[in-house]
């Protein structure tokens, strides 16, 4: 943002100021043309309605009022059916989406594995899902056991060799399992 002087401020203020003067001295000039032609003089201090123009009265003021107020109704009327047409072509949509969400989900699939078939791809998938977590689950099982097999062999090896040993010395272990 640029820094602008203060004094550039009064100066564009003052100048405001010039216009609106000259303006009003325009209007006031005009006025008097006007006044001039139709053959009245008008004072400053008290102006009065010409004899030409017709005065407005209550009652033309009041249907002036109602006018409005009806224009406004209108325009409030026009306004709410536009809102309303709005709120009807969304809605529209929206079924017209679960509509197409619905028939795209009817398509069935069928399983390779257990030839099972399923209505919509949601739950083929968490078929296919749980086969793969039953698979993983087998495999960790079948690595526990074999390192649990693996662990039970280790110590009978070291028994028998501890039995060798034993032999030699003349004092025998022996392991049932």
């Amino acid at each position: 943002m640029k820094y602008i002087p203060l004094t550039q401020h009064f100066e564009t203020v003052a100048a405001l100021y010039e216009k609106c003067a000259t303006m009003s001295e325009q209007l006031e000039a005009l006025q008097k043309q006007s006044t001039l032609s139709n053959g009245q003089l008008e004072s400053e201090d008290t102006q009065q309605p010409l004899k030409n123009s017709p005065k407005p009265t209550e009652k033309q003021k009041i249907k002036q009022q109602k006018k409005q107020l009806d224009n406004i109704q209108i325009a409030d009327r026009n306004d709410k059916m536009i809102e309303e047409k709005q709120k009807s072509q969304n809605t529209d949509n929206k079924i017209k989406k679960q509509i197409q969400k619905q028939q795209t989900q009817i398509v069935q699939f069928s399983c390779d594995h257990c030839n099972k078939t399923f209505e919509t791809q949601k739950i083929y998938n968490k078929h296919i899902y749980q086969l793969k977590y039953r698979e993983k689950q087998l495999k960790r099982k079948q690595k526990q056991q074999a390192k649990d097999a693996i662990q039970v062999e280790q110590p009978i090896k070291k028994g028998k060799k501890d039995n060798n040993n034993n032999k030699k010395t003349g004092i025998s272990i022996e392991l049932s399992l």
